[in-house]
C-alpha cells in the first residue's frame, strides 16, 4: 500500500511497516497521485527496474510506501513471458537499471555501475532522459542521500571504496590525499590521475573514460589503460604503509 501524507489508511491488527523498496506491480495507489508522480518512466523497456524507479520516485518526491499487515495481495507466475525483449532479457534490464541509476541516484550511481556494471556506460544507448530529469525538478524531489539517511538508514552506502595518500615510488614522496572510486579512479575533487607514456597527470575525472580506471593488485596501482605498474620491491616497507588504506574495501 502506497499513500501519500494526504491519505491515511487504516489497519485493525497492528501498526503499519515502512517499505524501502515495493515490487514495481504489486502494490494499490491512488489513481491520481500515480500519474502525479509521473506513473512509470516511458522509457523503461518491456521490464525490469521499475520497482526500483517507483519506489525512488515515491519516497523522494513526498511520499510513502508501506506495508499494510492486514491486506492480502495475490501474485500468480505465467508459465511463459507474454512478451519479448528488444534484445535478451539481461541487456534489457541492464539498460532499464543504469537508467534509473542515472534519473534518481545522484552521486551515488558510481556505486551502481562499479558493482559489476561499469560495461554499460560504453555500450548501453538508454535514451533521452530530459522528461525524467525535469520532472524530478518539477516535483521538487529530495536527493538520493536523504532517501539514504532517512528512509534506509541501514544500508552502507559509501562514496568511495578507499582514500588516503598514495606513494609515489619515483620521488619516494607521499601524493595528497587521494579518493579510489567505486569506478576504480583516483579522485582529487574534480580532477583524476591519469597515465601518459612514463607519467602521471591530473585529468578532469570522466567516468566514461576507460583510461582513467586503476586496478589495485598485490603489485600494486595497474594502469587499465596502459598496463602500467607503480612499485618497488625494494621499498616494501614504504608500500605496506600505503597498502593499509585499502584495507577499507566494501
Amino acid at each position: 500500500m502506497l499513500r501519500t501524507y494526504r491519505q491515511i489508511y487504516l489497519c485493525h491488527h497492528k501498526s503499519c511497516e515502512s517499505y524501502v523498496v515495493n515490487a514495481g506491480g504489486l502494490f494499490s495507489i491512488d489513481k491520481s497521485y500515480f500519474y502525479e508522480l509521473g506513473a512509470y518512466d516511458p522509457g523503461l523497456d518491456v521490464w525490469g527496474g521499475e520497482n526500483m524507479e517507483i519506489s525512488f520516485n515515491i519516497w523522494m518526491c513526498g511520499g510513502e510506501i508501506e506495508i499494510i499487515p492486514c491486506s492480502r495481495v495475490g501474485h500468480i507466475f505465467r508459465g511463459d513471458n507474454p512478451y519479448n525483449f528488444p534484445k535478451n532479457r539481461v541487456k534489457t534490464v541492464e539498460r532499464n537499471l543504469a537508467r534509473v541509476a542515472e534519473v534518481w541516484l545522484d552521486e551515488y550511481k558510481e556505486l551502481f555501475y562499479g558493482h559489476g556494471y561499469h560495461h554499460l556506460l560504453d555500450k548501453t544507448e538508454i535514451g533521452n532522459l530530459t522528461e525524467q530529469i525535469e520532472l524530478r525538478k518539477k516535483l521538487k524531489c529530495k536527493s538520493f542521500k536523504w532517501y539514504l539517511e532517512n528512509v534506509y538508514p541501514d544500508l552502507d552506502a559509501p562514496l568511495v571504496k578507499a582514500e588516503g595518500l598514495i606513494f609515489n615510488v619515483g620521488t619516494r614522496k607521499c601524493f595528497q590525499h587521494f579518493s579510489y572510486t567505486w569506478l576504480r579512479m583516483l579522485r582529487q575533487n574534480t580532477s583524476c590521475l591519469a597515465p601518459k607514456e612514463k607519467q602521471i597527470i591530473m585529468e578532469p575525472c570522466d567516468i566514461t573514460k576507460p583510461h582513467l580506471r586503476w586496478m589495485h593488485k598485490s603489485k600494486g596501482l595497474v594502469s587499465t589503460a596502459q598496463n602500467l605498474i607503480y612499485r618497488d620491491s625494494t621499498i616494501d616497507r614504504s608500500i605496506n604503509k600505503w597498502c593499509e588504506w585499502w584495507d577499507r574495501k566494501y
